[in-house]
């Protein structure tokens, strides 16, 4: 166990470092986009990302078994055939749900790039990175991120350096475009760097439906209807803004409030998923209560400085994002709700992480994700409805803090505590 411990606690550091700076190049190329873009199609940014939520509903991932199960196929001698189907699967996922998309572009926008276009085409580019992950995740769980912080170090800077291009033609096609081809490009790289290391490369296999359906229906559809959740709670906002024929400049301001608040969530899920990785190369021996404690503190600690960064330099750092026609004063505003909502959140990330592999997704979801999203779905346009625009930042702090606080009544019918987080025993 103490092998494991120094193991992960250096791949820790790797992962941190990584952390730090591939989101740094996201923090630089997120400034360049939202400055250069126009105020019109930084509105259309804001609402295509919104609107990815009806993809997602159908595009399921079992690969986030991979985190759980990785160290057992191993040991089975079945990493590489779990791997290939997850491939296959992604093949078909994407092929399918893209296509179906951009069709229904064609009729409903005849032919315009109009929202569901772009909302098409952004789908199609986050399937890229999603396969790209598939790979990530196994190396991380091998821990081995000093290799992940190489490789991801670099492509983030060729992203940055990609985008400038923007300046010479600011589009949100163009912006679309670049990400996509360096999304393409990415998952080649991650593709080559699984096969070195498992020899997986899309072969097909018969008997690869028959595991699709036992994972989907034991862990990943439920982790799946978990994180379309998520990401309903996280950017429908400037959907429902649009609902209400909130004007261009407006859904500008709160696109730039939420962007920039979403860069808090990138450290604490990272602290989740090394929650994860951590409890599964631990395999439940004694004192993973201790170590899941130090965890939280330290993500408590690191959630609660962000807070205080966005309060002390919020202005400052919106200014950085904007592209001059924007009002500073209300989308620091909507930032300050959202934020608050965005910390609460953090907060409970390490226990996210414990509950995906050692509960049942399934009862996770309906004990906590569904409530939350019928709450979603009542809260955000009615306190829409009374003052739209800060409304809508309203109802995502609350919809924020209900699902934390559904996280930690969940977690009173496990082996888990408040006080064993906060004292390290239980």
């Amino acid at each position: 166990m103490i092998e494991t411990k120094q193991r992960f606690f250096s791949a820790f550091k790797f992962g941190a470092a990584e952390q730090l700076i591939a989101r740094g190049f996201d923090f630089l190329t997120l400034i360049v986009v939202m400055r250069v873009l126009p105020t019109d199609q930084i509105a259309l940014f804001g609402i295509s990302t919104g609107m990815l939520i009806f993809f997602n509903l159908f595009a399921i991932t079992p690969e986030t078994v991979v985190i759980r199960d990785y160290i057992k196929w191993q040991k089975n001698g079945n990493a590489q055939y779990c791997l290939e189907s997850f491939q296959c699967f992604w093949v078909l996922k994407t092929f399918l749900i893209a296509t179906v998309g951009f069709l229904i572009s064609f009729v409903v926008e005849n032919g315009e790039l109009g929202a569901i276009f772009f909302a098409s085409l952004y789908f199609l580019i986050i399937q890229f990175t999603q396969l790209s992950e598939i790979s990530k995740i196994v190396l991380r769980v091998r821990l081995e991120q000093r290799r992940i912080f190489i490789i991801e170090v670099a492509l983030k800077f060729l992203l940055f350096l990609l985008v400038l291009l923007i300046i010479l033609n600011p589009k949100l096609l163009i912006y679309y475009s670049i990400f996509a081809i360096w999304a393409i490009f990415s998952a080649w790289i991650w593709i080559f760097e699984l096969k070195k290391l498992t020899q997986a490369f899309f072969r097909w296999d018969n008997s690869y439906i028959k595991f699709w359906l036992k994972t989907i229906k034991k862990f990943s559809l439920w982790q799946h209807f978990a994180a379309v959740t998520a990401y309903f709670i996280y950017n429908i906002d400037p959907w429902i803004l649009s609902l209400f024929e909130v004007a261009s400049q407006e859904i500008a301001e709160y696109t730039l409030a939420l962007k920039v608040s979403s860069l808090f969530f990138l450290i604490p899920l990272y602290i989740q998923s090394m929650t994860s990785i951590l409890l599964t190369n631990l395999e439940w021996k004694s004192g993973w209560v201790a170590e899941l404690s130090k965890i939280w503190k330290l993500n408590f600690i690191l959630s609660l400085t962000q807070l205080g960064i966005y309060f002390a330099l919020g202005k400052y750092i919106l200014m950085l994002f904007s592209n001059g026609d924007l009002d500073i004063e209300k989308a620091y505003l909507v930032g300050l709700y959202i934020g608050l909502g965005v910390f609460f959140v953090n907060i409970i990330r390490p226990i996210i992480g414990y509950l995906m592999v050692s509960s049942s997704m399934q009862d996770v979801f309906f004990k906590v994700y569904f409530p939350t999203f019928l709450c979603a779905i009542v809260i955000y346009p009615y306190l829409t409805s009374f003052s739209v625009f800060i409304g809508c930042a309203i109802a995502s702090m609350f919809v924020y803090v209900i699902f934390a606080i559904s996280i930690l009544k969940y977690i009173r019918s496990t082996d888990l505590t408040l006080r064993s987080l906060i004292y390290g025993e239980k």
